[in-house]
């Protein structure tokens, strides 16, 4: 039952950071779909067997050659999309870019267009995917919630 939902719908869960720089501008990318462009908070898919904080270090590597440092669990966003073909659940961390080291589109990227840093004031004329504005814009202090990393418990 459960391998004939997923095999026709699409779940993704994704860890996205949330950076900012000394002035309290916040990171985002830039990509494009189907003729489309938007802003998101870098980040990218959870692989099976690894852990959100893992993910999220990778991802980062990955995309923006960049090394995070205290990543802080702030939020949970789902986005479901309302013809039920698609959803999203992203784990928002807060975190520190390692001292020295600078946002840079891997060369290897081929999703990611820019990046740049926005003010508050700048984010409210962009879109944003997943739409988490409402959040970036009433939270101007990275506030940590709940995560808890439990160990498996075997039979």
């Amino acid at each position: 039952m459960v391998s004939f939902f997923y095999k026709y719908k699409k779940l993704r869960v994704r860890v996205a950071a949330l950076l900012k720089n000394a002035a309290g501008e916040i990171l985002l990318v830039k990509q494009r779909k189907n003729k489309k462009d938007y802003w998101l908070l870098p980040g990218g898919g959870i692989e099976f067997g690894e852990s959100a904080v893992d993910a999220l270090a990778r991802e980062l590597k990955e995309e923006i050659n960049v090394e995070i440092e205290n990543p802080i669990f702030l939020l949970l966003n789902e986005n479901i999309d309302p013809k039920g073909q698609k959803h999203l659940i992203q784990l928002i961390f807060g975190a520190n870019i390692k001292k020295g080291m600078e946002p840079s589109i891997s060369q290897k990227e081929e999703n990611i267009l820019e990046l740049k840093y926005f003010s508050t004031s700048e984010l409210e004329n962009i879109e944003i995917r997943p739409d988490i504005k409402s959040y970036l814009l009433s939270h101007s202090e990275l506030t940590p919630s709940a995560y808890i990393k439990s160990k498996w418990i075997t039979e």
